[in-house]
């Protein structure tokens, strides 16, 4: 028997950078260091197609409009209650298909928050539901540019928008930093100052179009890898106070985000290129990348791609191109790594 149509619709889950990034004191209370970061969402993203049945009565129901796996790509399959959930993932990027996937993570949270409207005497009265989610992976993990984090609001995005049981302005928020510290920043997108540890989001006024080279080594860096390193180059501490911090905060508010210039482009500034098996790889890149018209070259997140920032799409191009030619002793500064051209996301511009 033919299975019944599935309704659908499919999004875009874009990646981002950091276009500033400093790391502050611990917080006593949950052993987490400070954070101020600027992100900057990228046009640069994974595809969700995101499908789902009409409430059904019973399991028996349901049935008629669960489709077979896709016998191409890997998939698993989950109950969340009366929520049927399947996750596919397309791509070579590895992705875990089990508990610790984000996107199974976000559907759990936000049903447990949603069945809260049916008092439990009515249990019995849920409703059944299948989801579909086929994820398109293009942003690598471990990667500095918060693809599971992106995948994860998305999908708390796209539930609320079927179902409005979240409170968009006070609760979605707090359902998403149950899943991370960079998942509330995905709710919002474009140029944002955030807290790493408590997930406030501030938009600032949005960065205009600009290219974007990204340079991704085969590797990942965990980002608890890379606060240990940095913990241990400080001794545990900071190389600023919290008073310092909040004049930070108002210094990098104050910056001209709309219309950047010299001031702006020499202000950004990334704390774990402090980190030694960052260092020199980034500074060799950005006076190479500033010899091809780049404004800016930095780390983004805790690494390790690097991202320099153009002009315009073309010049990102051009530079993509320039690189391709060895250094004068054979060798390249990022041979073997992915290179990604793209542009910053700014929804004014469309």
């Amino acid at each position: 028997m033919q299975n019944r149509q599935l309704s659908e619709f499919c999004l875009l889950s874009r990646s981002k950078i950091n276009l500033f990034l400093q790391i502050g004191p611990t917080i006593p209370e949950i052993g987490l260091h400070r954070l101020i970061t600027v992100m900057q969402e990228l046009e640069y993203a994974d595809d969700i197609r995101f499908r789902y049945s009409p409430p059904c009565a019973t399991r028996a129901t349901l049935q008629d409009y669960i489709p077979p796996p896709d016998s191409s790509a890997k998939s698993a399959q989950y109950e969340l209650g009366n929520w049927l959930v399947r996750i596919t993932v397309i791509g070579d990027v590895e992705l875990p298909l089990n508990e610790s996937n984000l996107c199974l993570r976000a559907m759990d949270v936000y049903y447990a928050d949603f069945i809260k409207q049916f008092p439990s005497p009515e249990s019995s009265m849920r409703p059944y539901r299948f989801f579909a989610l086929d994820l398109r992976k293009r942003i690598p993990t471990g990667a500095g540019l918060g693809g599971g984090s992106s995948n994860a609001a998305t999908v708390l995005l796209a539930l609320n928008e079927l179902f409005e049981a979240v409170n968009f302005e006070t609760n979605l928020p707090i359902l998403a930093q149950k899943l991370g510290s960079d998942v509330p920043y995905f709710l919002y997108g474009e140029t944002a100052i955030c807290s790493g540890v408590r997930g406030e989001v501030y938009p600032l006024p949005p960065l205009p179009k600009l290219g974007v080279l990204l340079l991704i080594p085969p590797r990942q860096v965990s980002t608890g890898a890379a606060f240990a390193i940095w913990d241990a180059l400080t001794a545990g501490g900071s190389t600023v106070t919290e008073i310092e911090m909040v004049d930070v905060e108002e210094y990098v508010r104050s910056l001209s985000w709309a219309r950047p210039d010299g001031t702006l482009w020499s202000a950004l500034k990334n704390d774990f290129e402090a980190l030694g098996e960052y260092h020199n790889t980034v500074n060799a890149l950005r006076s190479r990348l500033a010899d091809l018209g780049a404004l800016h070259t930095q780390l983004s997140g805790s690494g390790p791609t690097v991202f320099a920032l153009f002009s315009d799409r073309a010049a990102a191009e051009a530079a993509n191109i320039s690189l391709d030619a060895t250094d004068s002793d054979g060798s390249s500064v990022c041979e073997g790594w992915q290179r990604i051209v793209t542009e910053t996301y700014n929804s004014q511009s469309y």
